[in-house]
């Protein structure tokens, strides 16, 4: 044996000795003893998993954008039912429609095809109506400002829905729904639009904040003399809603009795949101143009009878000389 080798290979041994021992102190070290580290990770998994925080909080909204619980069922259940209209034909899609002014809304809040003003991204609002085979399409009003359009409709039933929105920092800053009805009629078919009826909207949302009457009178050749048209507005400014039932058809007379669970109108509009470009025209109020106090309009009409009438004086809204 060279002797002059010896030391080296004995420094070798030590060394490898060494190398051993400090290996398996590190592998003991990074097991996962503690039990802070056992709770640890999972801990951080759950606050990234619920949903809520799937919600792009970020988007600019001068409300509280609401939580999934409150959004997406309508969205979900309107998309779902829309995109299915694709397929289907003439009948069946005047049936769909129809059906949805049958059932109305699911939302928490006053929507319109589950879109909620001041909460709704626009682009989600733009999905939706794409998903209707009805894209939203961008126009001008006579002073330059812009809005969305969509218009839905049924030539076969004389129905149709024109919605208009206004957006404000990507979100839907306000809607209007005007819901074409069908022709006047001597015999009129049952509501299709019973959704949107005053019994089922003072259901829906209670008693309004105020109610309002307008008053006028049909020249068309169409109309027999002594022939008058009312409109009834339900205010709800708590909810930024408003009602409208348009040129409801009654006879002319001091006293003009109105029946509003079984007169005929020609469209209902409903608005949500503010600062409407066009917001609706003011009328007389309810306690003016008839004998009824709001409670007593909201209990008349709640007895769900088509004989739920009552009269509107016409000098409350010409007075005479």
């Amino acid at each position: 044996m060279n002797m002059k080798t010896l030391p080296t290979t004995r420094y070798l041994f030590v060394f490898l000795i060494f190398i051993l021992l400090f290996s398996t102190g590190c592998c003991e070290q990074i097991q996962p003893n503690s039990t802070e580290q056992t709770i640890l990770i999972p801990s951080l998994k759950t606050d990234i998993v619920p949903s809520e925080r799937l919600v792009p909080t970020e988007t600019p909204t001068p409300r509280p954008l609401p939580t999934k619980t409150v959004t997406m069922p309508p969205l979900l259940t309107i998309t779902s039912t829309l995109q299915a209209m694709a397929t289907l034909d003439p009948t069946q899609y005047a049936e769909t429609v129809q059906k949805y002014l049958s059932q109305g809304e699911v939302c928490q809040s006053p929507c319109i095809f589950g879109i909620i003003p001041g909460q709704t991204p626009m682009d989600q609002a733009g999905n939706i109506f794409s998903s209707l085979h009805h894209p939203l399409t961008k126009n001008t009003y006579p002073d330059g400002k812009e809005f969305y359009q969509a218009i839905i409709g049924c030539e076969e039933k004389n129905i149709s829905i024109s919605v208009d929105l206004s957006e404000e920092n990507g979100v839907v800053k306000n809607m209007k729904a005007g819901i074409k009805l069908p022709e006047y009629k001597k015999n009129p078919e049952p509501r299709v639009w019973q959704a949107f009826s005053p019994e089922t909207i003072l259901a829906k949302y209670g008693l309004p904040s105020q109610i309002e009457f307008r008053l006028s009178f049909p020249t068309e050749e169409d109309f027999p003399r002594k022939t008058a048209w009312y409109d009834m507005v339900l205010l709800y400014d708590h909810l930024d809603l408003t009602v409208e039932y348009l040129q409801g058809l009654t006879v002319e007379d001091d006293l003009i009795q109105v029946c509003p669970l079984s007169d005929q109108y020609s469209s209902v509009s409903v608005y949500i949101g503010m600062d409407f470009e066009y917001p609706p025209y003011t009328g007389v109020p309810l306690e003016k143009a008839t004998s009824l106090t709001l409670a007593q309009f909201s209990d008349l009409l709640n007895q769900r009878s088509k004989t739920a009438c009552f009269d509107i004086s016409k000098d409350a809204f010409y007075p005479r000389e």
